[in-house]
């Protein structure tokens, strides 16, 4: 068994231990976690390591991943993180878990969602702490952002999955806006992110040289 597969063994696992105290927090206070109530869906396709379709009764609705972000197609390591979430969910059902900070759907019509595996991992978590996705805050900070960002350094470190994989990219040169700040002048990572996303800050627009590893993350210093 490779290192990668008993990694998702001990994922399952802990999903288990989520579950276990999910139930006993529901027995403290009458309420169960709120994804544990959502009805399953199943996987229908895997687009990309980031976005998949799921059945909706009679329909489909395609499923964008809070608080990540996968290379696109033609970039390193696309290919390997959209195979490996084919791998883990196929044949899955699976449980939409929303988070009201970040909106029901994105520009493109897709929903916003963690997912939840049968165990109640959260996939999301796991693409990063596999090396497979970046941590990504599109605007506003959503409910694991510090769990997320946790994973993503630890991956980072062990050279898991694109960080041992991909060459680091430089910042995009800085593009200088009328008002041209910093990150000193920004009193929280959220309100420059804003700045940034508003002025159409991206991996691959660096805005007054706010993204420092050209992740589309401004000031990730600021708390």
């Amino acid at each position: 068994m490779n290192k990668t597969m008993t990694r998702l063994g001990g994922v399952l696992a802990g999903g288990a231990l989520l579950l276990a105290v999910g139930g006993q927090a529901h027995a403290a206070t009458g309420q169960p976690p709120s994804w544990t109530t959502k009805p399953q869906r199943p996987v229908v396709r895997v687009i990309d390591g980031d976005t998949i379709v799921v059945g909706v009764g009679g329909t489909t609705e395609h499923v964008r991943l809070i608080g990540i972000d996968t290379p696109e197609t033609g970039e390193c390591h696309a290919r390997e993180a959209t195979l490996h979430l084919n791998h883990v969910l196929r044949g899955k059902l699976v449980r939409l878990e929303s988070d009201p900070s970040q909106g029901n759907r994105d520009r493109y019509g897709r929903l916003l969602r963690y997912v939840r595996m049968p165990s109640g991992t959260n996939l999301n978590k796991y693409m990063l702490g596999e090396g497979h996705a970046r941590e990504y805050t599109y605007a506003a900070a959503y409910r694991y952002q510090a769990s997320f960002k946790t994973d993503e350094r630890k991956a980072r470190t062990a050279h898991r999955g694109l960080w041992g994989a991909c060459p680091a990219k430089p910042p995009a040169p800085p593009v200088q806006s009328w008002m041209d700040l910093d990150c000193r002048d920004f009193a929280t990572q959220r309100g420059a992110q804003g700045y940034f996303t508003a002025r159409g800050g991206s991996r691959t627009r660096n805005v007054d040289g706010l993204d420092g590893n050209a992740n589309g993350i401004a000031c990730e210093a600021l708390p």
